[in-house]
């Protein structure tokens, strides 16, 4: 895999991590210019959460992304508690090996560059 691709997606989980991305409550928070907190089609606070597990922007590639981290975990991921459900995505879960957690969290980037919601141009 090229290494640039692989930076990038690292750059997306740690951005989602530390509340430091293009998200519009991540920068609301950090005070950019014009920008108010709320998600551009939900009228909530875009932040980590609304953006993996309610926007309805994205809810075809995030069920893409339910079924497969529910295929990995073997639990259906959609029925836990939004902060889990999060937790999982993010971190993975210590319930896994090292390899399936590395699988979870390309899943969670390959739907972070299908929203485009992290391009720069």
């Amino acid at each position: 895999m090229d290494h640039n691709y692989d930076q990038n997606r690292m750059r997306h989980i740690t951005m989602l991590r530390m509340e430091l991305s293009p998200l519009h409550a991540h920068m609301a928070h950090h005070k950019f210019a014009g920008i108010t907190a709320d998600c551009s089609v939900c009228s909530v606070p875009e932040d980590t959460k609304h953006f993996l597990l309610t926007c309805t922007s994205f809810n075809i590639s995030r069920a893409t992304m339910f079924r497969k981290v529910t295929e990995i975990t073997g639990i259906d991921i959609s029925t836990l508690p939004l902060k889990r459900r999060t937790d999982i995505l993010l971190y993975g879960s210590g319930n896994l090996s090292d390899d399936e957690n590395s699988k979870i969290l390309k899943i969670v980037t390959d739907f972070t560059i299908r929203t485009r919601r992290f391009d720069t141009t």
